[in-house]
């Protein structure tokens, strides 16, 4: 019960419109295995990984920042989300990458044999990482996979799925603002957990790398992944106009 009640009473950095919880690496492991030792709720948990492209396309669709404000936890992902929090208040003390707590979150699940379902990436992907992370994490219990490319017919099935496998946790690997609107209108579903993980079936799998740790370490895993995947600069575009409007919100604070 302790982590659940971490998960209640922690605080906040509103950041242009959008909650971002101030968690370390440490607490939001300890808050995801609290939910996972509790059990279902009445509604799957949704946990998101906000980054500043997330957070701008919020700021201009009410419905997707409605959903952003549902999480269960929304995890400061990114070097810009700690930069835009030291601005306006200076509480998320540290990045948390996604991929790396949801990594660790699944070998503590390991232990205990909760179900996983990946979900996500192009066709064969989520499967192969399926495999490669039963390789890595001896006992880890993935309970199904699909990848990303599916239609509404296809959807029926995969909730089928979902609804008679009743994983403890589903990694919704799809593209940003998809994944999370997908999340939010399955959280009906029997599942205790929905995480939006972003590219990280495509990293489990071993079709895309992760930045060298020295990157990793000054915060510079976002140029390393432009420089690999320099169609990314379109995306990375809306960094300069974030990074201002988090100046102006600072200052009027």
């Amino acid at each position: 019960m302790v982590d659940l009640i971490s998960a209640q009473t922690r605080s906040k950095t509103e950041i242009l419109g959008i909650g971002i919880d101030n968690v370390d690496r440490e607490q939001a492991a300890n808050i995801l295995m609290g939910y996972i030792k509790a059990g279902r709720a009445s509604e799957a948990r949704i946990i998101l990984t906000p980054n500043p492209e997330m957070i701008m396309l919020a700021r201009g669709d009410s419905e997707y920042r409605r959903i952003m404000s549902a999480a269960a936890l929304n995890i400061p992902d990114g070097v810009g989300i700690v930069l835009a929090s030291k601005i306006i208040n200076g509480e998320i003390k540290e990045n948390v990458p996604g991929v790396d707590l949801l990594y660790n979150m699944m070998s503590d699940m390991a232990a205990t044999g909760h179900g996983i379902y990946l979900l996500g990436a192009a066709p064969g992907i989520a499967e192969q990482a399926g495999q490669n992370l039963r390789r890595r994490i001896p006992g880890l219990n993935i309970v199904g996979t699909h990848d990303g490319y599916f239609d509404e017919e296809e959807d029926k099935l995969i909730c089928e799925e979902l609804i008679r496998l009743k994983p403890d946790l589903a990694l919704i690997g799809i593209s940003m603002g998809k994944a999370e609107r997908w999340a939010y209108s399955h959280r009906h579903l029997p599942v205790n957990m929905i995480a939006c993980c972003g590219g990280s079936l495509d990293v489990w799998a071993g079709r895309v790398k992760r930045a060298p740790l020295g990157f990793r370490k000054l915060g510079l895993e976002w140029l390393y992944r432009l420089l690999s995947q320099p169609k990314r600069i379109l995306r990375m575009a809306v960094l300069p106009k974030f990074v201002l409007l988090a100046l102006l919100s600072g200052r009027g604070k």
